[in-house]
């Protein structure tokens, strides 16, 4: 009726949490599947998320090409097979991880920056720390660490190699 103040609900086909390994072939000898369908209401918030994320990935994987589209999946895998708890905490200690190497860095920085002289400082152990970091750095990235972990490893070398060079003088 044209005069009802009635709607029709959107009908979504969400495959948000549907992963590649969830998906089943289909060909010519195929001849019976089990399917199962679900109709349930989605709160507007939780339906814009997932179909921003869903779009989101659709274009990284147009982008980076179908061979790079696993990094969806995972993330998929990682939010379903995960306690939400466990997620809550690793994110928290992460931030506080990266907070505290930010401090350090800085207070590394303006100790040696405003050092006039480096009476009491072993530059062997400077050296030494150094040659630690490189090593720590390289398995690190043999190991296929995380970029955010290089990249502060990373970032500590570089703070070494500076200490080092202000702490000897060329003369």
């Amino acid at each position: 009726d044209e005069n009802s103040t009635g709607f029709y609900p959107i009908l979504y086909n969400s495959q948000f949490w549907i992963t590649k390994t969830n998906l089943v072939p289909l060909n010519g000898s195929t001849t019976e599947i089990t399917m199962e369908m679900m109709l349930e209401p989605a709160k507007m918030w939780k339906w814009q998320l997932m179909s921003q994320m869903e779009q989101s990935w659709k274009q990284q994987e147009d982008f980076m090409g179908e061979e790079d589209a696993s990094g969806g999946d995972m993330f998929r895998t990682l939010l379903l097979d995960t306690n939400p708890i466990l997620l809550v905490v690793t994110g928290i200690v992460t931030l506080l991880h990266t907070v505290f190497d930010v401090l350090a860095f800085k207070n590394d920085i303006s100790f040696f920056k405003n050092k006039k002289s480096m009476e009491g400082i072993s530059i062997r152990s400077m050296v030494l720390n150094a040659c630690f970091q490189i090593v720590i750095l390289a398995y690190l990235a043999d190991n296929d660490t995380s970029m955010m972990v290089l990249a502060s490893n990373g970032l500590g070398l570089v703070i070494e190699f500076w200490k080092i060079s202000k702490a000897i003088t060329v003369s």
